[in-house]
């Protein structure tokens, strides 16, 4: 089994073929939990409850089978992980938006505030994907110990 620290060290396309696997993973259960959710809903159901595993398949898994193919070396660039953990972020946002619109649409009521989670998921997905085209300044050394014994 490989640790946390392990991870950072694999080659780049094993990297992207976990990533997308966790997609894939993410977008079957999001189906499973839409089928589930359907058999209790009394036969009414809702766009977004019914279309919400996509996003994780065609904003996740697609990407990364796309990254694998065309630029493999991308995971070995500075802003990869906060990149993907941003635009991972921002899907899990929009899902969780996408999730509550379904329900709220099933039970007949439209709260204002639902879109908030497409604009945050959305800004969080742009900006993960701006860290992954140009990468953050790296930081500036830090000594070891922020403070050393005074000399005298």
């Amino acid at each position: 089994m490989l640790q946390s620290s392990d991870r950072l060290h694999l080659p780049a396309p094993r990297r992207l073929v976990r990533q997308a696997r966790r997609y894939l993973f993410s977008s079957a259960g999001l189906l499973i939990l839409h089928l589930i959710y359907a058999q209790f809903s009394h036969g009414v159901s809702s766009p977004y409850m019914t279309f919400m595993f996509l996003v994780p398949l065609l904003l996740g898994a697609l990407p990364c089978f796309l990254l694998m193919y065309l630029r493999p070396d991308c995971v070995r660039s500075p802003g990869w992980q906060t990149g993907s953990c941003l635009y991972g972020g921002g899907m899990a946002a929009m899902i969780n938006g996408m999730m509550l619109r379904g329900v709220m649409d099933i039970a007949g009521t439209a709260p204002p505030y639902l879109i908030l989670f497409s604009l945050l998921g959305g800004g969080l997905m742009i900006w993960g994907i701006l860290c992954l085209i140009q990468p953050l300044p790296a930081r500036a050394m830090v000594p070891d110990d922020p403070f050393p014994p005074q000399r005298r």
